[in-house]
């Protein structure tokens, strides 16, 4: 109740795990959820300490760490040549918005690698997956989502099928 941020709460106790909570909050456009576990005590006592101790983790998560929106949904990512379809090109974005949460301050030392098959041929399926996005801090992935075709890619008539057929043979 001392937070208007936190929006979602569950506390419990076992013999195991001691006096536990976990909360959610939500500020501005980032949420964090928090759990402490294995307090000790007697009741009245453990339900302050797991309040206070999990009153600090989310201060210091909302201090140290931030959300960043790194693709909409729908949103054209990539773009590679795909071979006997009626388009040159294929569109491939992410299926849902794609967020991550970061250390506060490195958002600029954030690489994105697209990992895209060297030949895309025809029919595609909107949705279908294609490759992979990976998002890297330090060397080190820190998330990964897949790239799917923003729409169906139907394959070319007669002749432009025959025509690509003929530039595979040198690729």
């Amino acid at each position: 109740f001392r937070d208007s941020s936190v929006d979602g709460i569950k506390t419990g106790h076992t013999s195991a795990a001691g006096y536990c909570l976990a909360a959610s909050a939500k500020r501005g456009d980032q949420r964090l959820i928090s759990v402490v576990m294995g307090i000790e005590g007697n009741r009245s006592e453990g339900f302050k300490q797991r309040e206070d101790a999990n009153q600090a983790l989310l201060n210091w998560g909302f201090r140290a760490f931030e959300t960043h929106k790194l693709y909409s949904a729908g949103e054209t990512v990539a773009a590679p040549e795909i071979w006997r379809a009626a388009n040159d090109t294929a569109p491939l974005g992410v299926a849902g918005d794609f967020y991550i949460t970061i250390p506060r301050g490195r958002y600029d030392q954030l690489k994105a690698e697209m990992a895209v098959p060297p030949l895309l041929i025809a029919p595609l399926t909107q949705g279908q997956a294609i490759g992979s996005v990976k998002v890297n801090l330090d060397g080190k992935t820190v998330a990964e989502v897949p790239l799917v075709s923003l729409n169906a890619q139907d394959e070319a008539g007669f002749f432009r099928r025959t025509w690509h057929d003929l530039l595979l043979l040198f690729e």
